[in-house]
């Protein structure tokens, strides 16, 4: 393009084709297909499309004096709202039937978020340790478009602010905003990963690329460089193949698939070898009903997973892909075009489609605060449901306090004692979140006997000094060094319990049990240190962890401490809660046979059996396993996860109630016979 010539903005096919590479990698991810371990990054593919093709829109209507901030809003709504109302709505019957009231609680509240373009905001307020599975939130790919729509709210106001200045100084205003933004991101993703991964601020840099490609587009003289384009869609394809779940985001590492999609867009023009790949008819199809496509997935494959209590069959996983399709198209036709479309009766004047906006906003609003005012209507549940809904609510609000979250303050004025009222507390409960919930029960035991117990935890930290997790902030080391400082002191409880979901940690991987429940969560690998991410498949990791333990445990007994270590808890592998409730609504009562394999269990544990076996033994050293009062210890024989009728586990391995009750009076046995109660 020559200077001074006027930019006339053309359909680009090859970007449809983008948006197919984009958005495919994102639902095969999304349904579990390993090869795309890194398919999550399409959204980033996304947010650089998008800042092109909009910031393009603006500037040249800037530059033709025909720019209106009312108009671009309209597009906005437009392009966006029609197919989001219907999938939102097409959501709630589903989630009505099927939902417990904690979650459809909170589905309303997403819903109504998604409204108003603040998902991304609920989604990172609602992150956490204990909070429900990406996979089973129908609406939580809504956080992408929430992050779109507040830049696209700033972004003209800025134009109109800069541009005055000349596109030069506009560019450059622009690329130290989106330097900062970058900078933010890998600033922030090891400390705080929930709210890097969620909230605008992260971000900006990706939409800011592709703002910036529209800039050089009109106002640069572009080399023709063919190669340049195919080593774009290269890296794009890449990103989508190498990276995995653990990889922080967004980060330095995003430059690959945002850097490789700016490429493409301004390399990767009509004639050049990657504009002929994605010029390819199917990838244009896929990339016309891409933004559908994007909304139905999630559903699906969320609801498919909440109804099964686990992941379906791969045949339905594939089936729900081409449904994703199928509906996209539909969704497309019927829904996107005639809102868009001035020759169609759907398409309204201004004013009926801001009136329209507001009434759907109303709607769904309305739909949120009626869900959260009323915790989630359980009066739509049948009564057995609804006993059992009641049953997981109430282990979830047990979670929640008395976990120490800042080693740094006083650990005893922020942390809970348990038992006899009056007496110091003898006994210290050191762990995670399994420790966490079973310290109340278990405290309540020890208060039977006359003692008295301080929980000690600490969500997701393995209590071993040394240790961090990998691809994680230090967060637990913090917490490690703070307490074992602590029990150094004067006063602090003679013996501890500890209790903490090893098996993840030294797997480092989540459990499967073998017939269809497969616990969800991230990776939990621990690592010393001092050694980089890529240790955690080392050979030499197993003998690390040994020497850290063994460590700990001499540094606790040193301090003259007294030790019980507890082994693993076994795993269910099912939201057991959910299992049950899913079970229900197809007609099964498993309430008294629910269990899972103990030979698949003994698989699972044993390195770290392995690990506690070689610690040295001592007098101030018991071992106590869960597994002699959960399962069944023959060959052959079954852990149990219902007691009495009732769910022995708040999820997939965090013990509830009945199960908590069970590990405490046996724990409590063993310290009586071992003297110490």
């Amino acid at each position: 393009l020559s200077r001074g010539m006027p930019f006339v903005m053309k359909y680009r096919s090859e970007i449809d084709g983008l948006r197919a590479f984009a958005v495919v990698p994102v639902i095969l991810f999304h349904a579990g297909a390993s090869v795309f371990s890194g398919g999550y990054a399409g959204v980033d593919v996304f947010f650089v499309i998008s800042g092109y093709l909009i910031a393009g829109i603006l500037i040249d209507d800037m530059e033709a004096g025909r720019f209106s901030i009312w108009r671009f809003y309209e597009r906005r709504i437009r392009r966006i709202a029609p197919a989001l109302a219907v999938v939102v709505m097409a959501c709630i019957p589903f989630a009505w039937m099927w939902m417990f009231p904690s979650d459809f609680k909170y589905f309303g509240l997403a819903a109504g978020a998604a409204a108003i373009s603040l998902s991304n905001f609920v989604f990172w307020q609602r992150a956490g340790y204990f909070d429900t599975a990406a996979e089973l939130k129908p609406l939580l790919h809504t956080w992408s478009l929430g992050v779109e729509e507040q830049f696209y709210l700033l972004f003209p106001l800025l134009l109109l602010a800069f541009w005055r200045l000349g596109w030069r100084r506009f560019g450059a205003i622009l690329l130290a905003i989106c330097v900062v933004s970058l900078i933010l991101a890998e600033a922030t993703v090891r400390r705080w990963p929930d709210a890097a991964f969620y909230l605008p601020h992260t971000r900006i840099w990706e939409l800011g690329a592709g703002v910036l490609c529209a800039i050089a587009e009109r106002k640069t003289r572009l080399p023709n460089i063919p190669l340049a384009g195919l080593a774009g869609l290269l890296a794009v394809a890449l990103s989508m193949v190498m990276l995995g779940r653990s990889t922080p985001w967004p980060s330095l590492w995003t430059l690959l698939p945002v850097g490789g999609t700016a490429l493409v867009i301004l390399f990767a023009r009509a004639g050049t070898p990657a504009a002929r790949i994605l010029s390819f008819s199917p990838f244009v199809w896929i990339g016309l009903v891409s933004y559908s496509a994007y909304l139905w997935h999630q559903p699906l494959f969320a609801f498919a997973r909440i109804r099964s209590a686990g992941d379906p069959p791969a045949w339905i996983m594939a089936a729900l892909c081409a449904a994703t399709f199928i509906l996209a198209f539909a969704s497309w036709r019927y829904v996107e075009k005639p809102f868009r479309n001035p020759a169609s009766r759907l398409y309204g004047n201004r004013r009926t489609v801001f009136a329209g906006a507001g009434v759907a906003i109303a709607l769904f609003a309305g739909f949120g605060l009626t869900a959260i005012a009323t915790e989630g209507l359980p009066g739509r549940l049948p009564p057995d449901l609804r006993e059992l809904a009641t049953l997981h609510a109430r282990e979830s609000a047990a979670l929640a306090p008395c976990r120490l979250l800042d080693p740094a303050v006083d650990i005893e004025a922020r942390t809970c004692v348990f038992g006899q009222e009056g007496k110091p507390p003898a006994f210290g409960l050191l762990g995670d979140s399994h420790a966490m919930g079973i310290a109340r029960t278990l405290g309540a035991k020890l208060g039977e006997q006359g003692a008295a117990m301080r929980q000690l935890t600490y969500p997701g930290c393995m209590p071993v000094l040394g240790l961090r997790r990998a691809a994680d902030n230090n967060r637990c080391v913090e917490f490690n060094q703070g307490y074992a400082d602590y029990l150094e002191g004067d006063g602090t409880p003679e013996t501890l319990i500890i209790l903490a979901h090893w098996a993840l940690y030294v797997n480092g991987i989540q459990y499967d049990n073998g017939e269809g429940g497969k616990a969800r969560g991230p990776e939990g690998f621990y690592i010393p240190v001092d050694e980089p991410d890529n240790f955690r498949w080392s050979p030499n990791r197993l003998r690390a962890l040994q020497a850290a333990l063994d460590r700990t445990i001499r540094r606790h007994l040193d301090a003259g401490k007294r030790v019980a270590l507890v082994y693993p808890v076994p795993e269910a592998g099912w939201d057991v809660p959910a299992k049950l409730g899913a079970d229900l609504l197809n007609g099964v009562r498993n309430g008294q046979s629910l269990s899972t394999s103990y030979e698949r269990f003994l698989e699972r544990v044993r390195p770290v059996h392995a690990l506690f076996d070689a610690v040295p033994a001592d007098p101030g050293l018991i071992r106590i396993r869960p597994e002699e009062v959960f399962c069944d210890m023959q060959a052959d024989g079954r852990c149990q996860l219902v007691l009495d009728g009732k769910p022995a586990y708040h999820d997939e391995h965090h013990l509830s109630g009945p199960g908590a009750d069970l590990l405490s009076g046996h724990i409590v046995r063993r310290l009586k016979e071992k003297g110490w109660l």
